[in-house]
């Protein structure tokens, strides 16, 4: 299909799965706003059948404490940082990232090594868990920092979580590592 910029009317290729509510082809819109991974980018029909229009509500850019991912040895962490964000975006789920290159190659390398997906999400939830008091991290920034590393639905992630004895569900959807991993 073809994306249609909601904000200039500027046009990508792109694909819909209209079933599964999943569009791929936005990284040159998502670059182009500066958006942030947790974004809310809605999607509605274009004018005619192979046109889909791709928008968000923006707005002026505010100073907020986002997590970063921040690579580090060919490594993913995350770091809190005060980022200009000018759109409504989700906090479990936003993420932004100064080198969106060593996130490539970050994403690059994941899919080389085919690594388990409870071993990501271990590698995950050691450094998310970091980054608060608690030190427990929340199902949708799991889900969200996963797909950066590696595209998975939901499902798949719930079941590692729950069938895995290294994860501890500890209440409202947030999860930690057990002592024992």
């Amino acid at each position: 299909v073809t994306l249609v910029d909601g904000q200039d009317g500027e046009a990508y290729q792109g694909w819909v799965v209209r079933g599964d509510r999943y569009v791929y082809g936005l990284t040159p819109f998502y670059r182009k706003h500066k958006l942030p991974v947790g974004a809310f980018v809605s999607v509605r029909p274009g004018d005619s059948p192979e046109k889909m229009v791709v928008d968000y509500r923006s707005h002026r850019p505010r100073t907020e404490w986002i997590r970063l991912i921040a690579p580090k040895n060919g490594q993913i962490s995350f770091e809190n940082h005060k980022r200009g964000i000018g759109a409504e975006y989700d906090d479990l789920m936003i993420l932004g990232a100064d080198d969106l290159a060593a996130v490539d190659a970050l994403f690059t390398a994941t899919q080389q090594n085919r690594r388990s997906l409870p071993s990501l999400l271990r590698v995950l939830i050691a450094e998310l868990s970091r980054l608060t008091p608690q030190g427990t991290v929340h199902v949708q920034t799991l889900y969200s920092a996963l797909n950066v590393m590696r595209r998975s639905p939901p499902g798949p992630i719930f079941a590692a979580l729950q069938s895995d004895p290294d994860f501890e569900h500890v209440g409202n959807h947030y999860w930690k590592l057990t002592a024992s991993s």
